[in-house]
C-alpha cells in the first residue's frame, strides 16, 4: 500500500507541475474587421444612426470622438455631434472567427454648429428641459472612484430630494426649483425650509473635457443632484429621458475631494 501511495503522489505532483506549465495565451488571427454603416439623420444634420452589419460578435463597443454619447455597446444607435466638424466613429468587435478584438473606423462630416442649442439632449429642442433625481435603487451611487458604488448605492431617495429640478434653457440659462425645501448633507442630511438659491444661475458645456474624455457641464452657484457634488458634472450618458452624471465629491469643509458620485436624473414630464 504504500508504494502505490508514493506512486500516487509523484503523478499528483507531476500532473500539478505540467498545469504550470500550460500556456493559456491567445493564439490565431484577429477576427474580421468589423462592418458597419453611417446613416445621417433625415431632417437632422449632426446626427447619424450607426448600426453593426457584422455577425457572430459576442463584444461590441462604438468609440464616437467628442459625440454623444461617447461611447455604445447597442448593435443600432445613434451619435449626435454639436460642433462643425470631421469626426471618426470606431467599432470594436470580439468575435467567434478569431482571438483578441479587431475594429473598423469610419469619418463622419459635420457641416455646422447647432444653432440656439448648446447642448442638444439637455434641453428641449432649445427650449427648457427640466430632470430630476431619478428615484430607482441606484440613482445615487458614491465611490472611491468613478463610477463606483462601493460605499453607498441609494434603495431610494427621500421625497424632498425627489422634488426638485434642474432646468438647462439656451444660451446658458440654469434654473434650480427645489418646492420650497432642499435636502442639505452639509447641515446634517436634514430638510432644509428656504434653502438659498442664488438669483443668477448659468451653465457651461465643453466636449471631452471629463474623466476619460467625457463631455462636461459646469454649474455655476449651485449643485446639482446632491448637494456635496460638483461644481463639475461629466456626462457618461443622455438620452431623451435619461441622464447619467459622474460628479466629484465637494467636502463641505472645503477639503479636497476623496470620491465620486455617480448620478441618475430623469426627464420631468
Amino acid at each position: 500500500m504504500k508504494i502505490y501511495s508514493i506512486i500516487f503522489i509523484a503523478l499528483l505532483a507531476f500532473t500539478i507541475g505540467c498545469d504550470k506549465q500550460t500556456d493559456y495565451s491567445l493564439n490565431g488571427s484577429l477576427p474580421s474587421s468589423p462592418d458597419f454603416s453611417v446613416v445621417p439623420v433625415e431632417g437632422d444634420p449632426n446626427s447619424f444612426v450607426v448600426t453593426d452589419l457584422s455577425s457572430g460578435n459576442f463584444n461590441r463597443v462604438w468609440v464616437f470622438a467628442n459625440g454623444i454619447p461617447a461611447t455604445s455597446k447597442l448593435q443600432s444607435d445613434t451619435v449626435f455631434y454639436s460642433k462643425k466638424g470631421s469626426y471618426e466613429i470606431k467599432l470594436h468587435v470580439s468575435a467567434t472567427d478569431g482571438n483578441g478584438t479587431a475594429f473598423s473606423s469610419k469619418r463622419v462630416e459635420v457641416e455646422n454648429d447647432v444653432a440656439g442649442c448648446l447642448y442638444k439632449f439637455m434641453t428641449e429642442e432649445c427650449t427648457e428641459k427640466c430632470w430630476s433625481l431619478s428615484g430607482a435603487a441606484g440613482g445615487v451611487k458614491v465611490g472611491p472612484i468613478p463610477y463606483s458604488g462601493e460605499w453607498y448605492t441609494s434603495p431610494d431617495i427621500v421625497p424632498t430630494q425627489a422634488d426638485d429640478k434642474w432646468c438647462f434653457g439656451e444660451d446658458g440659462v440654469f434654473k434650480y426649483d427645489n418646492n420650497g425645501s432642499s435636502f442639505s448633507a452639509c447641515q446634517g442630511f436634514i430638510e432644509v425650509v428656504d434653502y438659498p438659491i442664488p438669483s443668477e444661475l448659468t451653465w457651461t458645456y465643453e466636449e471631452a473635457a471629463g474623466f476619460d474624455a467625457l463631455n462636461r457641464i459646469d454649474i455655476q452657484g449651485i449643485w446639482m443632484g446632491i448637494e456635496d457634488s460638483g461644481p463639475t458634472y461629466d456626462i457618461i450618458s443622455v438620452s431623451e429621458n435619461e441622464m447619467m452624471l459622474l460628479a466629484p465629491i465637494k467636502p463641505c469643509d472645503g477639503a479636497p475631494s476623496n470620491g465620486w458620485f455617480t448620478l441618475t436624473f430623469n426627464k420631468v414630464l
